[in-house]
């Protein structure tokens, strides 16, 4: 009986045992799978992440080619590769272009522009490189901007007595050539209050640097006509961005969604018409005045044809730039709703956000003010 006893106790004990057996092994094998299936996820995610990387690092071509032929059609990517190289081409042996700032230009701004070009007449392609020589220039802006801001932010500095002191701040490329470009100013007025900033000066176009932003000015005169439209016209929505984060960065939120209609603000026509007007009708204010400059183009009105064109190219803009204001930084989910915000927006409040300063030379300096 005992013996009985013992020999089913072990036959249990030993079935015990196999079950045990059997599901230690069903689970590292379940594990062993687990494993090879994050392995792969893994691998799968990392892959994925480099080629976001990389497509973001490029702006892949396939991509560039989706929003090509969007306006025009299918073509062959190595068509448009040779037309950027045309543009680099044209650019290396055109005066005054090869500068460089030119190597922080992303392949999309290239693309951009050679799209740009292939809409453009031989005659105003000096334009189309002026703008890129232009955009070339607010990349490294950006980057000395940032180095200021971190620069300010640093415990127990304040604001650098030498352009040099900001070069730790500042990625390798930005090289000493380029800041030379730029200057500490004291002199830089808002309404009556000076600041400081920093300020950097290309032939008509000037682009001023604070900690919390950035803006730019362009002096209409006729012999910088390329310079001037590569800020006012001939730049697309990216090279606008800047002039909005720089004064509504509570608004950055709904930014990106308001530069698809910066987009050729005004169109080539256009810009050739407004230059010659807007630096008559400030000459006619000064001598009706007693040699007194108009603040902005308010002040102008009267004297200036083209200033029912201009506000109502700005227009739509600051409407919802104004309703994004009152509604932390979010668009409209029904265009009604800026019904008021445009209603409110006459001409000579609109005309106010173009700011002029007349310059000795008879050049005037025209700046883009979205935040008063």
């Amino acid at each position: 009986m005992l013996l009985a006893s013992a020999l089913v106790g072990a036959v249990i004990d030993w079935r015990v045992t196999a079950m045990q057996s059997r599901e230690i092994a069903r689970t590292e094998a379940r594990v062993a799978t687990l494993r090879r299936a994050v392995a792969v996820a893994t691998t799968r995610v990392a892959g994925q992440q480099a080629a976001e990387r990389a497509a973001e690092d490029r702006w892949d071509v396939v991509a560039a080619q989706m929003a090509i032929d969007e306006r025009y059609g299918p073509a062959p990517a190595k068509i448009w590769r040779a037309r950027i190289k045309g543009l680099q081409d044209a650019m290396a042996r055109t005066p005054g272009m090869q500068v460089p700032e030119l190597a922080h230009l992303q392949l999309k701004d290239w693309v951009e522009a050679a799209v740009r070009a292939a809409e453009t007449s031989p005659a105003d392609m000096g334009r189309v490189l002026a703008a890129l020589r232009y955009l070339a220039r607010l990349r490294v802006a950006e980057k000395i901007q940032d180095a200021l801001a971190r620069y300010v932010a640093t415990p127990g500095n304040t604001w650098p007595t030498d352009m040099r002191e900001l070069i730790p701040l500042l990625p390798g490329n930005v090289t000493a050539e380029m800041l030379a470009s730029y200057r500490l100013t004291n002199a830089a007025q808002e309404g009556a209050v000076p600041h400081q900033a920093i300020e950097g000066t290309f032939g008509a176009i000037s682009i001023r640097l604070t900690p919390g932003g950035w803006s730019a000015n362009a002096k209409l005169r006729p012999d910088t006509s390329d310079d001037a439209y590569a800020l006012f016209g001939g730049l697309g929505t990216d090279r606008l961005h800047g002039l909005l984060e720089a004064q509504q960065q509570q608004v950055l939120g709904s930014a990106q969604r308001l530069m698809p209609m910066l987009e050729g603000l005004f169109s080539e026509k256009q810009f050739e018409e407004i230059g010659p007007q807007v630096r008559a009708a400030v000459q006619q204010y000064i001598a009706a005045n007693a040699g007194r400059a108009p603040r902005s183009m308010a002040d102008i009105r009267a004297l200036l044809p083209a200033s029912s064109t201009i506000a109502d190219a700005l227009r739509p803009v600051l409407a919802q730039l104004e309703y994004a204001m009152e509604h932390g930084g979010e668009a409209p989910a029904d265009p009604r709703r800026l019904k008021r915000y445009v209603e409110a927006l006459d001409d000579a409040r609109v005309l106010r956000r173009l700011r002029l300063t007349p310059e000795p030379d008879g050049g005037v300096t025209m700046n883009f003010d979205f935040g008063s």
